[in-house]
C-alpha cells in the first residue's frame, strides 16, 4: 500500500442525494455507499444562483458569491460583448493554503484551474482533462517531469472527454445518441481511474482533489432516462451509469488506501426535475424592456449566415445551408430524424449573442443561465440607453413585472431580488447584475432574445437545485448526520479538520460536530503567501477562446 495522503477531496459536479439515495438503496454504490453507511452527510447549500463557477468558487476559497464577485463562465464587457471570465479562485484558495504550509498536492480536473498552470507553484501538481489521447496534447500538467512520464506510459489515455452537442442531446428522444456518450464517458472514466491511481502510488501528494464534471451534463439532458424519477422505468438509465463511474473511480482510490485516508465528497449544487423553459430574453422583449437590432429582426437568416466568416470555409457551406434551414417549419423534425438513424444532427447556429440586440433602444437584458438582469445604462455601458436618473425606477418596475411573470397559466419566478455584491464589488473590473431571478420549480432559464414563444416544453432534462452533497468518511470519522451548512463552509471546515489555522479571513465558518470529528491534537498556523498572477489575463488564446465558447453553447450555459 503507497503512503497515504492526509486527505483527498472527491468534487461531483451537480451530485444530488436524490441520485446517491436511490442508488445506495438498490445496492449500486461501493466507496460512495461505504461513505454513507459510515461517515457524516450533509446537504451543502449552493450559491445563489446555484452556477458551478459561483460555486466552486465559494467551495475552495471560503467566500460567497458578495466576495468573490463570481456568476458565470463568461462577464460581460462595457461594450456589450462578452469575454471569458480568468478570475476563479481569488484572492485565496485551498491549495494555495497548503501551497503555504509545504504540502504537495495533486489537483486533477478541477473545473477553472486551466490558468494555474502557470502559476508558479511549487508544491502543487495541476492536472487538466483532455479530449483528446496524451500523445497529442500540447500539454496537460503543470509539471513538465510528471507529464512527460505519463506520455511515456499512457499515450492513448485520456482525462476527459469532448462531449455531444446540445441539438444532439435535447432530439435524442430514444437515447440512442446518449448510450454513445456514455460509452464514451465509459471509456474515459477507464482511463481516469488508471492516470489517478499511478499518480497517487508514483508521486508522494499529501493530499488531492480529483473532481467529475460529466454527472452535470448528463443530468441536464438525460434525467428523463433516470429509474428514480421517470415515470416509464428503462433499461439504459445514463444518470446512474455516470455516478456509477464515478463511484468505481472512486472505489479504485478507497481500496488503495483504506481508512488511512480522510475522503472528502462535495458538490458545487444538486439536480431537480425541468419540464419547461423560461425564454427570459424574449419575455422581458414582450414587455417593452429589449429589442432586436434590425439586421436580427427582419434579416434573421442574414445575420446567422454572417456568424461563419469566423470559421473555416470546409464548413462555410454547411453552415451557410444551416442558417436558411433553420427557418424553415419541420427543422426540428428533420433532427430528430437525424439521431434516430445516427447520424450527427445539424447544428443551429447560436443566436442569442449580444450583438443581436439594439443597444439605443434596449434597456435591460440577461445572458447565461444565471438568471441575472442587467440594466443597460449610460454608467457601465458605452452604449447605455438609460440615463442615471432613470435607473433606480427602471428596476423596481422591471422587478415587480418579473415577480409577476407567468405564462399558460404557470407561474415561472420564484424569487427576485437586488444582490448585495454590487455594492461590494463595485472596484473589480466587471459589470454585474442588478437583479437576480430564481425560477420557479421544474422552470428553466433560456436566454434567446428571437424566442417567440416565452414558456416552452423540454422534456426529462434536470435543472440546478441549491441542495448538493457533503460528505467525508474515514481516519477518525464516525456515522453522523450534520445540519445543512453551506459551500462557503467547506474551506474553513476542512482545514478545521485538518489542523490548519490559515491567516485568512472566509465568509465560511468551520460546520464541525466533535461527536463524529476526531480534530488533531496539533494545529498547523499558516502565514498565506500570494503569487503572482499577472499573466492571468492572458490565458486564453483566441483559439481556445472559441473552443471554451463553443463548449459552453454545447452545454446550454449560452445560447
Amino acid at each position: 500500500m503507497s503512503a497515504a495522503p492526509k486527505f483527498i477531496v472527491f468534487g461531483i459536479d451537480a451530485a444530488s442525494f436524490s441520485v446517491l439515495d436511490y442508488m445506495r438503496a438498490e445496492h449500486q454504490l461501493k466507496a460512495l455507499g461505504w461513505m454513507m453507511d459510515e461517515g457524516i452527510r450533509a446537504t451543502l447549500k449552493s450559491t445563489i444562483p446555484p452556477m458551478s463557477p459561483s460555486a466552486w468558487n465559494s467551495i475552495f476559497t471560503g467566500l460567497d458569491v458578495i466576495s468573490h464577485g463570481i456568476l458565470d463562465f463568461l462577464k460581460i464587457k462595457p461594450d456589450h460583448t462578452l469575454d471569458i471570465e480568468r478570475s476563479y479562485y481569488q484572492p485565496w484558495n485551498l491549495w494555495e493554503i497548503m501551497e503555504s504550509a509545504g504540502m504537495r498536492g495533486l489537483l486533477f480536473n478541477v473545473p477553472f484551474t486551466r490558468e494555474l498552470m502557470d502559476r508558479g507553484y511549487k508544491n502543487t501538481v495541476v492536472f487538466m482533462g483532455a479530449p483528446k489521447p496524451l500523445s497529442q496534447c500540447a500539454r496537460v500538467c503543470s509539471d513538465p517531469e510528471i507529464e512527460k512520464n505519463l506520455k511515456m506510459r499512457f499515450p492513448n489515455h485520456y482525462a476527459n472527454h469532448p462531449g455531444f452537442s446540445r441539438t444532439a442531446f435535447m432530439n435524442d428522444t430514444e437515447g440512442r445518441y446518449f448510450r454513445d456518450y456514455m460509452e464514451i464517458e465509459k471509456d474515459s472514466l477507464m482511463h481516469r481511474k488508471e492516470l489517478i491511481s499511478f499518480l497517487l502510488k508514483e508521486y508522494a501528494f499529501d493530499y488531492a482533489i480529483i473532481a467529475f464534471t460529466d454527472v452535470d451534463t448528463v443530468q441536464h439532458y438525460g434525467w428523463r432516462f433516470f429509474k428514480g424519477a421517470a415515470a416509464i422505468q428503462e433499461e439504459f438509465d445514463p444518470v446512474t451509469q455516470s455516478y456509477a463511474g464515478v463511484d468505481d473511480v472512486v472505489t479504485a482510490v478507497v481500496e488503495m488506501f483504506g481508512e488511512a485516508c480522510r475522503y472528502y465528497v462535495v458538490s458545487d449544487h444538486g439536480a431537480q426535475d425541468v419540464d419547461k423553459n423560461f425564454a427570459l430574453n424574449a419575455y422581458l422583449r414582450e414587455k417593452g424592456y429589449l429589442e432586436l437590432s434590425f439586421a436580427y429582426q427582419y434579416f434573421r437568416t442574414i445575420h446567422r449566415a454572417m456568424r461563419i466568416w469566423s470559421v473555416p470555409w470546409l464548413s462555410m457551406k454547411r453552415k451557410v445551408l444551416l442558417s436558411f434551414f433553420t427557418l424553415m417549419p419541420g427543422s426540428n423534425t428533420v433532427n430528430k430524424l437525424l439521431v434516430k438513424t445516427g447520424r450527427a444532427p445539424l447544428e443551429i447556429p447560436a443566436s442569442a449573442d449580444l450583438d443581436a440586440l439594439a443597444w439605443d433602444k434596449t434597456k435591460a437584458f440577461s445572458f447565461g443561465m444565471s438568471g441575472g438582469i442587467y440594466i443597460n445604462d449610460k454608467i457601465d455601458f458605452l452604449k447605455g440607453a438609460v440615463p442615471e436618473s432613470e435607473k433606480e425606477d427602471l428596476i423596481n418596475k422591471i422587478k415587480d413585472v418579473l415577480e409577476s411573470a407567468e405564462a399558460q397559466g404557470t407561474s415561472l419566478v420564484s424569487r427576485v431580488f437586488r444582490p448585495s455584491f454590487r455594492k461590494t464589488l463595485m472596484e473589480k473590473d466587471r459589470i454585474l447584475p442588478e437583479l437576480l431571478m430564481i425560477a420557479a420549480p421544474g422552470v428553466g432559464i433560456v436566454n434567446d432574445p428571437g424566442e417567440k414563444q416565452i414558456l416552452t416544453t423540454f422534456k426529462g432534462g434536470a435543472n440546478h437545485h441549491p441542495d448538493g452533497v457533503f460528505m467525508t468518511a474515514g481516519k477518525d470519522i464516525k456515522k453522523g448526520t450534520l445540519p445543512p451548512f453551506n459551500v462557503y463552509d467547506f474551506l474553513p471546515t476542512l482545514l478545521k479538520c485538518e489542523g490548519v489555522d490559515a491567516d485568512v479571513e472566509f465568509d465560511g465558518c468551520p460546520a464541525v460536530d466533535e461527536r463524529y470529528f476526531k480534530l488533531p491534537e496539533k494545529t498547523i498556523r499558516v502565514k498565506v503567501s500570494p503569487l503572482t498572477r499577472e499573466n492571468d489575463e492572458d490565458a486564453f488564446s483566441d483559439e481556445e477562446r472559441e473552443k471554451v465558447m463553443k463548449r459552453l453553447r454545447d452545454l446550454g450555459y449560452i445560447d
